[in-house]
């Protein structure tokens, strides 16, 4: 099972990721889920944003609240992802 998945959001219709249960507990302490692709990359969340947005053809939404990221592609998010569940199956030990 891959360490992060890509959803299809019923509310905007777009693509988003998702951390698998096991990513998910292990950061049980951020207090908003769309923060810990940007721990498992070792990046600040702004630059996980512009990253998404530049190399992978995602939108930035949330002009209130934490910003986060969705794809109209899958293919798109499913690179990131997979770069994600990458950088977690080698590197998690060091998180």
């Amino acid at each position: 099972m891959k360490a992060f998945s890509v959803d299809l959001s019923p509310i905007t219709n777009k693509y988003k990721i998702v951390p698998s249960d096991e990513v998910y507990s292990y950061f049980a302490g951020v207090n908003f889920a769309g923060r810990i692709p940007c721990r498992v990359l070792g990046i600040s969340f702004a630059e996980y944003l512009r990253m998404g947005r530049d190399a992978y053809g995602a939108t930035i939404i949330g002009k209130t609240g934490y910003p986060y990221l969705v794809f109209n592609e899958r293919k798109d998010a499913q690179k990131l992802a997979d770069l994600l569940s990458t950088y977690w199956t080698k590197g998690n030990k060091n998180l």
